[in-house]
Parts: C-alpha cells; sequence; structure tokens
C-alpha cells in the first residue's frame, strides 16, 4: 500500500488528472455505428469525449517527449548524489513508459471508431 501511495506522490497532480482523462474517455466510448444522441448526459459520450480524446493524446505524447528531455537532462546532471540521481531516472522513465502506454491503449480504442466514422 505504501509502495502503491508513494507512486501516485511522484505522478503529481497534473499527471493523474491528465491520466484520469485518458482512462475515463476509454469508458466513455461510444459504441460503434449507434445512434448520434443530441442532448442529456449520452451527449457527452457521443459529442464530447470524441473531441477530447486527440487532445488528450497529444497532452499524453507531450508529456512523454518532456518527461525524455528531463530524463536526459537528469542522466547529465553531475551534482546530484547517486540516490537522488537514480530515483529521479527512475520515476521520468515511469512516466514516459506510463504516458506511451496510454496513449498506444487510446490508439487502439479509438481508431476503429474514428475509422467507422468515415
Amino acid at each position: 500500500m505504501e509502495q502503491k501511495k508513494n507512486i501516485l506522490m511522484q505522478l503529481h497532480p497534473m499527471r493523474l488528472a491528465l491520466y484520469f482523462c485518458a482512462l475515463t474517455s476509454i469508458i466513455l466510448r461510444p459504441g460503434i455505428g449507434n445512434e448520434l444522441v443530441m442532448e442529456g448526459w449520452a451527449m457527452v459520450s457521443d459529442l464530447l469525449i470524441p473531441v477530447l480524446v486527440p487532445i488528450f493524446f497529444m497532452l499524453l505524447m507531450l508529456d512523454a517527449i518532456m518527461s525524455r528531455v528531463w530524463l536526459s537532462e537528469a542522466l547529465e546532471v553531475e551534482a546530484l548524489e547517486n540516490k537522488t540521481k537514480a530515483a529521479e531516472v527512475g520515476r521520468l522513465r515511469m512516466i514516459s513508459r506510463t504516458d506511451l502506454f496510454l496513449g498506444i491503449f487510446m490508439l487502439a480504442f479509438w481508431i476503429p471508431f474514428y475509422v467507422s466514422l468515415s
């Protein structure tokens, strides 16, 4: 339990919110071939979520790129202690892998929906 709490603390609130939004968009994906609903709460999954998914995907990819930039800087900095450097390198690698995994998962889940629109 302590390890899970530690991982969540390392991710920071903004990144956790991004992960939550990306996972929510996967859960709320409308069915392929369903009739479009223009009113009520069904409008969220039929209209709003498909518009936001490319934004969430691009934010995940930007976060992955930026974590790699910070990782390369952390590897070059000689002033950090070995223990601190190892922790920061591990954290940035975990962030980068999580972003890429979640991005690929979103693509695999949403590509059939976008292909069916054309």
